[in-house]
């Protein structure tokens, strides 16, 4: 079943179409990982297009400056060079930050995402002309982040009247607890052998991205939860405090 078309999303690439970006948000999986992948491609699309075609290595203008978005990463064995250019959306492995319990019924998890933008391979002469472009990608995607909202990217069935003209936001599509932070965007080389000898390298850009997510329980028949208003110890039966009658 073919996703819907965005409204305002380009439909073709010089002369190629493009796939349409996603908006169905209830695919099995990491919604995170979703919304970011397809809000990010539908934002560079939009944004970069006309910009990218000088360094696209297409003469035909064939080469989208995102043709695929995976939700893995890609040094994990799993790159091909036909997607490519190609976004690449995934949890950090390693995280320093724990779940913290702010209260006695929620949880926050701050984790950390990576985005990475792989370009396709150019000629010689034309990687030159790529490393300053990789500025304009850099402010694209960290601009995206910020606004949390682009008007080239919508849910399906978004029917808040500001969202169809400014787009969804992304904090609210992902069920995060706040604002997503780029905590950087730097320059990446990704190095793949060839044919065991070789090595063919990939000047990337890899986005941080620090994210809050969280869970809330309903307190109702836990033991620190008393019908009367009352409220229990943790380590006692005794109780700290009666708040009946108060409005929270």
């Amino acid at each position: 079943m073919p996703y819907p078309v965005l409204p305002g999303a380009p439909v073709e690439f010089g002369d190629l179409p493009l796939e349409p970006v996603p908006a169905n948000l209830d695919p099995p999986g990491d919604i995170v990982l979703r919304v970011f992948g397809d809000y990010l491609k539908a934002v560079m699309l939009s944004r970069l297009s006309a910009s990218w075609l000088p360094v696209s290595g297409a003469a035909n203008g064939s080469v989208p400056i995102v043709r695929t978005v995976g939700f893995n990463n890609p040094e994990d064995n799993t790159f091909n060079a036909r997607d490519l250019p190609a976004l690449f959306v995934f949890r950090n492995k390693v995280d320093d930050e724990k779940p913290e319990r702010i209260a006695d019924d929620i949880w926050e998890d701050t984790r950390r995402i990576i985005v990475l933008w792989v370009p396709n391979a150019v000629p010689q002469e034309l990687r030159a002309d790529r490393t300053p472009y990789l500025n304009a990608i850099r402010a694209a995607i960290k601009d995206a982040v910020f606004q949390e909202r682009n008007s080239a990217w919508k849910k399906t069935g978004e029917a808040d009247p500001y969202a169809l003209i400014k787009g969804t936001c992304i904090t609210t599509a992902a069920g995060l607890w706040g604002p997503p932070i780029v905590e950087g965007v730097e320059e990446y080389t990704l190095k793949f052998s060839v044919d065991g000898k070789n090595d063919a390298n990939y000047v990337s850009l890899r986005a941080t991205i620090r994210v809050a997510e969280g869970s809330m329980r309903d307190a109702t028949g836990y033991p620190l939860a008393q019908n009367d208003g009352t409220i229990k110890d943790k380590t006692n039966t005794e109780t700290v405090g009666d708040f009946s009658g108060y409005v929270p």
